[in-house]
């Protein structure tokens, strides 16, 4: 398969997960690629519509017991509906992808944080550092209000 095609997961954890390919590679049978779009869709529109049913997917078109999964029949028979124009799905698509960049970027500032904070709980109670080393060095502005407004709260 070549970069730009789209695929979905037809089975497993990821069922009903669509992605664009980023580089040529081949796949197992999990994987179903739609091929053959017409130039007047944009598939990275699609994989967005796709993934807004996701829980649908898995839960409602999903055939099987204990490992449900899509066909080609099942995937075929999706109905997405499109903007009457290509540059309104590029629009869209933009707009969704703008989007996940934030939030990845912000899932990262997160962890971060989650990280930082870690090691700062490894520091105040252990007793290896105390709020009063820290007082002079400007690190406490927002911890201090913070710790302020507990205190008279």
């Amino acid at each position: 398969m070549n970069p730009g095609t789209l695929i979905i997961a037809n089975s497993g954890a990821t069922l009903g997960i669509a992605k664009i390919l980023g580089i040529k590679c081949c796949a197992n049978d999990g994987i179903a690629a739609i091929l053959n779009i017409s130039k007047d869709i944009c598939a990275t529109y699609l994989a967005h519509s796709i993934n807004m049913k996701t829980t649908y997917l898995r839960e409602v078109v999903a055939t099987g017991n204990g490992q449900p999964n899509l066909n080609t029949n099942l995937i075929g028979g999706f109905k997405i509906p499109i903007p009457p124009t290509i540059k309104e799905q590029e629009a869209i698509s933009k707009v969704l992808n703008d989007i996940d960049a934030l939030i990845e970027t912000l899932e990262k500032l997160i962890a971060k944080n989650n990280y930082l904070k870690q090691g700062a709980m490894n520091e105040l109670l252990t007793g290896k550092k105390r709020l009063s080393d820290l007082a002079g060095s400007g690190k406490l502005k927002n911890s201090a209000i913070l710790l302020k407004w507990k205190k008279d709260g």
